[in-house]
């Protein structure tokens, strides 16, 4: 989001540029730090006045985990178990694991619904068979971890 000025016609004298960068695995915040520094310098080369501060809000390193995690295979055999079609993808977002990530804790993005054109997002909606069948895996996982 940019931010600047005080009316239409009339040149700022200073902006703020907010962006929000979700990583994915195989970057890291020091790598796009990095990036952010290279593009202001070729800035305040071309345009000797030029001055950037860059100051960073929250820090989340990129989440991913393998099929063969023990969370993985359970919540996998309970969707089987409870009639559930699973699909394993990557979603690009942010999600609690990369803080539970932090401390040790592994974790998955599961729930009733679909992500895509509806989490985040005004009227969010879910079919109470979807909430239903969603409570059974939990269940049924719950079961299965031991």
């Amino acid at each position: 989001m940019i931010q600047g000025g005080e009316a239409w016609g009339i040149i700022p004298d200073n902006c703020t540029l907010n962006v929000d960068v979700r990583l994915v695995p195989g970057q890291t915040p020091d790598d796009i730090w990095r990036e952010m520094e290279n593009i202001f310098q070729c800035l305040k080369n071309e345009i000797p006045d030029f001055q950037a501060e860059i100051n960073e809000l929250e820090r989340r390193e990129p989440w991913e985990i393998g099929r063969d995690d023990k969370i993985v295979r359970t919540m996998a055999q309970s969707c089987s178990d409870v009639g559930i079609p699973l699909k394993y993808s990557g979603y690009m977002g942010t999600a609690e694991c990369t803080i539970y990530g932090r401390y040790g804790m592994k974790g998955i993005i599961f729930g009733p619904g679909k992500l895509q054109n509806n989490a985040y997002k005004e009227n969010e909606k879910v079919s109470l068979d979807e909430l239903l069948k969603a409570c059974q895996v939990y269940f049924v996982t719950m079961l299965n971890w031991a």
